[in-house]
């Protein structure tokens, strides 16, 4: 592939009318785009399982179920980590710091 791209811009070099310039010119844009798809697909299967599972996922269609399934999950990871999060600082933070209380009566 790589020789015929640097055979066709020898000849978009060399090319006299604006037609043909023209027409090596979507011909090249073409070919260099393939190319970036064909390389694309091959990073992706050589990602590990790790990469692949971390990696950024488009959000499904508003109002739609996978939709309603992905904000039920957002919301019961951050439930699990706020509720987590509270039992394992308000421990901490009676015995380190000594204060006691609420938000509503205060340590005040």
């Amino acid at each position: 592939m790589f020789s015929t791209l640097r055979c066709s811009r020898l000849l978009l070099q060399q090319s006299s009318s604006q037609r043909n310039r023209t027409i090596l010119r979507r011909w090249m844009t073409n070919n260099s785009n393939n190319n970036v798809k064909d390389n694309t697909t091959t990073k992706q299967s050589t990602k590990t399982f790790l990469e692949r599972f971390l990696a950024p996922k488009p959000m499904p269609p508003r109002y739609t179920p996978k939709w309603y399934a992905e904000m039920m999950l957002i919301c019961t990871v951050f439930g699990i980590t706020g509720s987590t999060t509270m039992v394992v600082v308000r421990p901490a933070v009676t015995d380190v710091l000594k204060l006691e209380g609420t938000m509503r009566d205060g340590p005040w």
